[in-house]
């Protein structure tokens, strides 16, 4: 239905007098609001048998407590956990529209006050609106209330004479959450759900550091890098014990202290039987309980990829005491194997199994905490095998968390100090309700005192029903409340022992996050591809890298250079700034058969082969193969060379390969290689060759006019770039540079599809950024963003403010235009997509406002040209404020005419003089008066080269003419001081002698004033004034327009007001222009066309654009900036999804509709159209582990020869470069960041 709605500007403007905001939702915060009754919100899990009536139980219970200690009542909502995210995610949401809500009412309020502070010194109506806007007066404007501010202590009296504090209602849908697991801690903070507490535990809430054990804050800090939660304290690890059955080790005299691991129990010196032997061949009993795991193995991904570590079962890691772990190819691990193997002998000897159907056993092996001891100790003789180590899951186990969106940090931090510290918060939070004699309709567990024989009082339940069930781990500190039902009630005793004795495992000492990971990425390939190219070198990696500027490291470094001469050279030569030198073969004109022959074979494919294979780079022209001749040669081919020292030892060797791959085919020819001189130098002169000493000549130069005059002929055979491939310390080809082209020539043949998760991301972002039309070619290299994802998010974040005053509008929309509407049609409204909201509400307003008003298209029209004009408010000279209504503006228009039609004409007619001068689009930027300064000047030009005069002297005539009456020169002017004063007075002088002259270029209101006329332009318009006395150019160009002089000068001033008022109208509402237009198109446009099309904007959407935007507080420029600031990131998506419409298509999503949708729907759907259609084939680094390991890890279990089995995964999985470049880079890694020894 169609509410009777008033403009939001109207609401407004009844605003007067009184301050309002004090009694409409803008609560006072009172000076210690921890006085005041507060609600929070704790949300949790619990077992499905839990009843809603037993939680409301445990929540009356709780707010006794904390009512009374805080003033603090806890709303307490727990769920089953397959509904608890859900919950998290409803609440989180709820308070982010509360946020939005509070946020847009608050924008809303603050214009209301500050119209209604402006209406107590001017009428409201003239003020807000002017007069162009229709009113309707029956309004009562007021400021709208955020909610019920709670700013004093109400108490109600009950019927028998109690008082009871009431409490508010509260604030936030969520102060405080549980935390079960890691997975869960990292979507709520990925989400922004929880809030950083770390800087006010540091100074506050200290009880927490004194009942937590710093394990779990300080692992929690090392893991996140913040403290975002409180770790529940629990059991941090198990031990493993070993458990030897006490009347079995007796008889058979077996020592269990002397057990260190599995292998011991079946150790037994010469002649004698072990232990597990004599049980197996004696007693009817299972020798061993179960297959254990081994000790002090751990793997640093999850089951299936073998990349593990050994790490001392009982010590762990310690500096101090020498101790370390490696990461290492699990199956290379000896500890492993060895286990493995021992396991496999004892399953082949019987070991786990009896000869009865009996499951007695003489040893176990169990996890537990320090109680096992004591609970086994009666009939079993128990050894510690392995230390408790903490692992990463454990810290996150169970936690509590203040929400981000919580409304009372503070509050929220002692209620979870309470449940922490306080043991009757533990117990109820975690059994529920204590049956105290009279209440089993409620009571959830019966509390049991033991008297134990040293006179002390422990505590044990038993659980009355199910109708509150939780998790001990998830509802704080397990050592405050009562040991489980069964459980030993010394429970907490052992855990605090286990806990005391406990170290970090080897992955929590070391622990690399998700994202560190994908960091080392680039390392790991670089590692992959050279410990590959390094191995047929016999090179280790890491003591390639760690010889870096050592003797030795020079010397790897040129044999590997050596060794990968031909794909280096090749590099070299697709270098565009590198020229090859060349490499030439000299002989005689008159040659032999012979040596025509060897020179063929040179230049074939053969010859041109073992040249590349020794550094030169094979001639651009296709080489055929060589034809051997069926006349074998014989003879004698004596080489001599003239060559630079760096080439020596490549020609050297290409030399001998190519004499004896010639000497091969013709066993009867003789090469004599060339010599070297003294210094091992090839220093022969080709003179030598000339002369008949040698037959053919090698030299890196072309040959010279004095050896061509010899009668010698050179023929470039190769060319080369070995000055630089020579250079180990190139400044521009360093070692490190073939190393780089190596790596990346490899990753794209082998690793092109490995990629890492951030990687992955990059690569679909960057692409989402292609597809939207992002070109980064277009960008200077000084001014280019790093990737087309820089761009796009960049737009995103420019976007940001227009998405949030629609979440506002949303808002408004509700409480002041449809607060009277059904149900059924504000969820319509609610229901769509953004920019259908917007136009709704756009319609919706207009519609009412048009209704309301009876406006006609005549009243509409003089609205819109009000509207327009209410911008030109300006100051005067004598600082008083003017106003220029549209009509001033309209006759300012007409008086300007003449001015507009003769600056025109004189435009159109020095064209092309202007464009000479200028280009056309900075003419575009100039006002009519600019271009006619311009063409002054050309004629101004034009007149001192047809005359040849100096213009420096014509001007200093110009000068002098009216500085002479004031008693000086131009000369003796221009020497002087502009703070001397001697100006000032000369200044002075002018401007009383040229009075007229100033005020004719001016007013006498600015001739009058002390800052009227600055000194400079006294001068200027003085000279100015006697230029045109001399030149008369005005007088030449109004009459080449068609205009007198006296017309020309009376209209233009009028010229220059209303370009300033149209300036003033374009400046104002650029942005809603930008909504439609681009810059370069607003900037071309003609005075006449800034009037026209700002009109229609406004005439279509500006001025109801005007009246929507005061709903959520915004002036019109304000709301179109963000608007217009939205049109990029918005042409963006529309692009991307226009490119990728087939996809979307087949996803049942029309282009237009889908583009509407939020923000965050339409980049993930974009995004993971994207990953399929062209990223496909990548593969997550993990997963390329898993492949490679899987299958060997699998078949452990069912090989046939375990020992070759185990030898043959170490020996492939060491094989395997990509997968042990990960287990070198994160063994790397653990070096560079472990503790120093002390």
């Amino acid at each position: 239905m169609m509410k009777r709605i008033i403009s939001a500007l109207l609401c407004l403007s009844m605003l007067a007098g009184a301050l309002l905001m004090a009694g409409c939702g803008e609560a006072e915060t009172p000076e210690t609001t921890e006085t005041l009754p507060a609600t929070i919100n704790l949300l949790g899990i619990t077992e499905e048998s839990t009843t809603q009536e037993a939680i409301e139980a445990v929540e009356e219970a709780l707010n006794r407590i904390s009512k009374n200690r805080y003033k603090t009542q806890i709303n307490l909502t727990l769920v089953t956990a397959d509904e608890y995210i859900a919950l998290v995610d409803e609440r989180s949401a709820e308070a982010e529209a509360n946020a939005v809500r509070i946020a847009a009412i608050t924008s809303f309020n603050q214009l209301a006050q500050r119209e209604a502070n402006a209406s107590q010194s001017q009428s409201s109506q003239d003020l807000l609106f002017g007069k162009w806007t229709t009113h309707v007066n029956t309004v009562v404007a007021e400021t709208i209330s955020t909610g019920e501010a709670y700013t004093a202590e109400e108490t109600t009296i009950l019927e028998d004479g109690r008082i009871e504090t009431l409490y508010p209602e509260a604030t936030s849908p969520i102060d405080i959450i549980m935390i079960a697991g890691k997975d869960m801690y990292d979507y709520f903070d990925s989400q922004g759900y929880l809030l950083s507490i770390q800087k006010t535990l540091e100074t506050d809430f200290t009880k927490f550091r004194q009942y937590i054990y710093p394990t779990f804050l300080e692992e929690l800090q090392a893991i996140t890098g913040d403290i975002k939660a409180i770790p529940n304290n629990h059991l941090l690890g198990e031990y493993t014990y070993l458990l030897v059955d006490k009347t079995l080790a007796d008889k058979y005299d077996f020592d269990v202290d002397a057990v260190d691991s599995y292998d011991d129990l079946d150790t037994a010196a010469e002649g004698e039987e072990s232990f597990l032997s004599q049980i197996k061949q004696n007693e009817d009993v299972i020798p061993m309980a179960t297959v254990p795991d081994a000790l002090g193995i751990y793997q640093y991904f999850e089951d299936g990829i073998a990349v593990g570590t050994y790490f001392d079962p009982l010590y762990g890691f310690d500096t101090n005491e020498g101790t370390d772990f490696t990461i290492q190819n699990l199956f290379s691990i000896p500890q492993y194997q060895e286990h493995l193997l021992l396991m496999e002998e004892y399953e082949e000897k019987g070991y786990f199994s009896a000869s009865s159907d009996t499951d007695e056993y003489a040893v176990t092996v169990i996890k537990g905490d320090a109680s096992v001891p004591d609970e086994y100790g009666d009939e079993y003789y128990v050894k510690v095998l392995q230390n408790p180590f903490v692992e990463i899951d454990t810290i996150f186990e169970g936690m509590f968390a203040v929400s981000s969106y919580t409304s009372d940090e503070n509050r929220s931090l002692q209620i979870l100090e309470m449940i922490n510290t306080d043991s009757e918060v533990k117990n109820l939070l975690q059994y529920g309700i204590a049956y105290d004699g009279d209440n089993d309709d409620v009571a959830n567990y019966r509390v049991n005192t033991i008297e134990n024989e040293d006179g002390s009082i422990s505590y044990s339940i038993t659980r009355l029903n199910h109708n509150y069930m939780m998790n001990n781990v998830l509802t704080g500190n397990v050592y405050m409340g009562y040991p489980e039902e069964g459980q030993n009630v010394d429970a907490w005793t052992y855990y605090k022992e286990t806990n005391l004795a406990s170290g970090l495992s080897p992955f929590l000492t070391f622990y690399l996050s998700d994202d560190s990971l994908d960091g080392m990425f680039d390392n790991i390939i670089r590692r992959a591809v050279l410990t590959e190219a390094l191995a047929p070198l016999g090179y280790d990696y890491d003591d390639y890298q760690d010889s870096v500027g050592t003797n030795n490291g020079n010397t790897m470094r040129r044999e590997f250079k050596a060794y990968y001469i031909v794909e280096f050279i090749e590099f070299l030569g697709g270098e565009t700034g590198i020229t090859p030198a060349t490499f030439r073969l000299v002989t005689r004109n008159s040659t032999t058969e012979l040596e025509d022959d060897f020179l063929e074979f040179v230049l074939s494919t053969e010859g041109q082969a073992i040249l590349k294979e020794n550094g030169f780079n094979m001639l651009d022209v296709e080489s055929t193969p060589y034809v051997r001749k069926d006349t074998a040669f014989s003879g004698t081919l004596d080489l001599c060379a003239q060559l630079s020292n760096y080439i020596r030892g490549y020609f050297s060797s290409a030399m001998t390969e190519l004499a004896a791959a010639y000497q091969e085919m013709y066993p009867d020819v003789v090469i004599n290689q060339a010599e070297r001189d003294q210094n091992s130098s090839y220093t022969t002169s080709m003179a030598r060759v000339a002369d008949g000493t040698y037959d053919i000549g090698f030299m890196s130069n072309p040959l010279s006019e004095v050896d061509a005059a010899r009668g010698l002929t050179s023929t470039e055979v190769a060319t080369e770039c070995l000055e630089i491939f020579d250079n180990l310390a190139h400044g521009s080809y360093p070692v490190s540079w073939y190393e780089n082209k190596l790596i990346e020539k490899v990753t794209e043949e082998k690793y092109a599809d490995i990629i890492s998760g951030s990687g992955l991301e990059l690569l679909v972002s960057n692409k989402l950024g292609e597809l939207a039309g992002i070109d980064l070619s277009l960008y200077s290299e000084a001014t280019r963003p790093a990737s087309e994802t820089v761009v796009f998010e960049n737009a995103k974040a420019s976007a940001d403010r227009y998405y949030s005053n629609i979440s506002y509008l949303r808002v408004m929309a509700e409480i002041l235009l449809w607060d009277e509407l059904p149900e059924d049609e504000l969820e319509r409204y609610r229901a769509m997509n953004d920019i259908d909201f917007e136009n709704a509400v756009f319609s919706y307003i207009r519609t009412n406002y048009e209704q309301e008003n009876n406006l006609t298209e005549e009243g509409y029209v003089d609205l819109v040209h009000d509207f327009m004009a209410s911008v030109l408010s300006f100051s005067a000279a004598d600082n008083s404020t003017y106003t220029i209504s549209w009509e001033e503006f309209q006759q300012t228009k007409e008086d300007a005419q003449p001015y507009l039609t003769a600056a025109g004409a004189l435009r159109d007619a020095y064209y092309d003089r202007l464009t000479s001068k200028y280009s056309a689009s900075y003419l575009n930027l100039l006002s009519l008066a600019d271009i006619v300064d311009e063409i002054y000047t050309i004629v101004y030009e034009d007149y001192l080269a047809n005359n040849g005069i100096d213009q420096a002297e014509f001007e200093d005539t110009i000068m002098n003419r009216f500085l002479e009456p004031v008693g000086t020169t131009n000369e003796e002017f221009s020497a002087l001081s502009r703070s001397s004063d001697e100006y000032d007075e000369i200044i002075a002088a002018l401007r009383r002698r040229y009075k007229d002259i100033l005020i004719e270029a001016y007013s006498e209101a600015a001739y009058n004033s002390t800052n009227g006329i600055r000194n400079a332009d006294v001068v200027t318009t003085i000279f100015n004034h006697y230029l045109e006395e001399e030149l008369k150019i005005y007088d030449q160009l109004c009459a080449s327009a068609g205009i007198s002089k006296e017309d020309f000068f009376a209209s233009e001033e009028d010229m220059e007001n209303y370009e300033t008022y149209l300036n003033r109208m374009q400046t104002s509402f650029i942005y809603t222009l930008r909504t439609q237009y681009t810059q370069a198109q607003i900037d071309s446009w003609s005075y006449e066309e800034i009037e026209t099309n700002l009109y229609n904007i406004l005439y279509e959407t500006g001025f109801y654009t005007n009246e929507m935007a005061r709903y959520i507080g915004y002036s019109l420029s304000d709301y179109m900036l963000a608007k217009s600031d939205a049109v990029t990131y918005q042409n963006y998506i529309q692009t991307a999804a226009n490119a990728l419409s087939q996809e979307l298509g087949e996803l049942g999503y029309e282009v237009s509709e889908f583009v509407k949708l939020d923000r965050d729907t339409v980049e993930t759907t974009l995004k993971d159209i994207i990953e399929e259609k062209y990223f496909s084939d990548k593969v997550m680094l993990e997963d390329v582990l898993l492949e490679a390991s899987q299958t060997w890890m699998e078949g452990v279990e069912n090989a046939e020869d375990l020992a070759s089995y185990l030898e043959e995964a170490s020996e492939a999985l060491s094989s395997d470069y990509f997968f042990m470049a990960v287990v070198g880079a994160l063994q790397a890694s653990w070096s560079e960041s472990k503790p120093s020894e002390s």
